[in-house]
């Protein structure tokens, strides 16, 4: 009884169970009748039982007197009986697995530096949804960030300024979201590859109040002071040079995209960067191609150069 009770109380001491924050690390329990198995352990009553999840998420109330020994698991599968890790290595221990645990949800990615070397990791990405679909975003200033925190086998982090980024390519992602370019030290993602690119990049802020010229028909739209706005704009990178072709914003008030697409400017921009293709240049000129049709104007006229 009195080993049971100085055993509940060094648990408790060194696990912190009793505290609001749920645990991180995995246990290897083994009890009297020598059953063993790993588990969480999210809750007890002490002195009286622990509450288990086991691996195949099966919940179990155990009394204290049935326990023999408990262990702690870290990420590469090592065992340390609980009775000889101190308060300090077992807060490193959890801080230790909680990272990794956190890592672990990055995505994987690969980074070419303007050296021309390439580094092989992680990045942290998430997925967001809107109301036209999934898009892949990394976090409010992303687009406006100066750095990327990349992440080397061996739980290395490095922070990457974009100055040092020549591509990153994440690896578990569909066409068109894999690829960003740094140009002039800000990121762009491929929407088209090949010898000429679509390319796109964003901007996030809050509006100091301002009119917004309406695409829907004309007039302008209020962006009032304080609302959030989310500016995408889309360019064409060939030659390494960068245009703009197409500027969209959405302001969080009142969700109506204000687009900026003047024809005749649209028109000369085209003409100075597909002149090595008349026939396309025909198409845009008598609107069968539009601003709205930039992905199937950049594939063709990779093809058209491609066959010359």
């Amino acid at each position: 009884m009195a080993f049971r009770s100085i055993f509940c109380l060094l648990f408790i001491s060194l696990t912190g169970l009793l505290s609001a924050q749920p645990d991180p690390l995995n246990y290897y329990v083994v009890l009297k009748d020598s059953t063993a198995f790993a588990c969480k352990i999210p809750y007890q009553i002490p002195n009286k039982i622990i509450q288990v999840i086991k691996p195949d998420r099966s919940e179990e109330n155990i009394v204290w007197s049935k326990i023999n020994s408990i262990f702690v698991i870290d990420s590469s599968g090592n065992k340390t009986d609980i009775r000889y890790l101190s308060k300090s290595d077992l807060k490193a221990l959890r801080k230790t697995e909680t990272t990794k645990a956190e890592h672990s949800k990055w995505d994987s990615c690969f980074i070419v530096k303007q050296t021309g070397d390439t580094v092989y990791g992680k990045i942290k990405a998430r997925t967001d949804y809107s109301s036209t679909g999934a898009y892949t975003i990394f976090s409010e200033d992303f687009w406006t960030s100066s750095s990327i925190k990349f992440l080397h086998p061996g739980e290395r982090e490095e922070l990457f300024s974009l100055a040092q980024i020549k591509e990153l390519f994440l690896k578990n992602r569909s066409p068109g979201y894999q690829k960003y370019l740094c140009i002039d030290s800000s990121l762009y993602r491929v929407i088209t590859d090949g010898n000429c690119k679509l390319v796109y990049n964003e901007e996030k802020g809050t509006s100091s109040g301002a009119m917004m010229m309406n695409a829907a028909g004309g007039g302008f739209t209020p962006i009032g002071a304080g609302a959030a706005y989310d500016v995408q704009r889309y360019f064409i990178y060939y030659n390494d040079e960068l245009t703009k072709m197409k500027t969209a914003s959405v302001g969080s008030d009142n969700l109506i995209p204000i687009v900026f697409d003047g024809s005749a400017m649209f028109k000369a921009k085209c003409r100075r960067i597909f002149s090595e293709c008349p026939a396309l240049l025909a198409e845009i000129e008598n609107r069968t191609l539009r601003s709205n049709d930039l992905r199937q104007i950049v594939d063709r006229f990779n093809t058209c150069i491609l066959q010359k």
